[in-house]
């Protein structure tokens, strides 16, 4: 019989909480996560027999594949099941030259900025207020930044809308700098056209 390893905030050791035969996982298509077997000596709960506390997610060492105490995130990492949030200190993306082609400076910025529309809402399941896009509005803007599931379920990458606002933000810059300009001739006599 095989347990499940789980620590709740503020507590200091690793708990056994149930057996359940499944694992947080990657998806068949690469995409997203799901609840499935696993391999190994570890099961973890399904996220529908878990409450409201939050979970630490277990990391294996590179080495030997084990789960020790110094494996498990114990304030800095957290899954909360019940309303889907993982908490984390700092998210990096990878962002290597190295790993990109076809590198282009996006263009229109100003433009892409102005059509996405920034959305104050509640969601459904857990009636908690956020703000955040619509997916499926922002698919006409950025496809590249918004994928679907398996499910019909939209997701959207959120740190790529930086790129629209770092660029949008120096075409602005470049912008208010001429019309700083033209208003400084116009104050000395010298009348200029843009």
């Amino acid at each position: 019989m095989t347990t499940v390893v789980s620590t709740k905030i503020g507590g200091t050791s690793l708990q056994t909480i149930g057996t359940a035969g499944q694992a947080l996982k990657v998806n068949s298509t690469g995409d997203g996560l799901e609840w499935g077997s696993v391999g190994g000596a570890i099961n973890v709960a399904n996220e529908v027999t878990i409450n409201s506390s939050n979970y630490y997610l277990l990391f294996t060492s590179a080495s030997s594949g084990n789960i020790t105490s110094t494996n498990v995130a114990t304030t800095k990492l957290y899954f909360n099941p019940n309303s889907g949030t993982v908490s984390a200190t700092n998210f990096n993306s990878l962002s290597d030259l190295n790993e990109k082609e076809n590198v282009e400076t996006l263009k229109n910025a100003v433009d892409m900025l102005a059509n996405i529309r920034g959305v104050r809402f509640t969601w459904k399941e857990t009636g908690a207020p956020s703000l955040g896009v619509i997916a499926q509005e922002l698919l006409l803007i950025a496809p590249e930044l918004v994928t679907r599931n398996e499910q019909g379920v939209h997701t959207v990458n959120y740190a790529g809308l930086h790129a629209i606002l770092i660029e949008a933000m120096k075409d602005m810059h470049s912008e208010l700098k001429s019309l700083r300009a033209e208003i400084e001739n116009l104050k000395n006599g010298n009348s200029t056209s843009r």
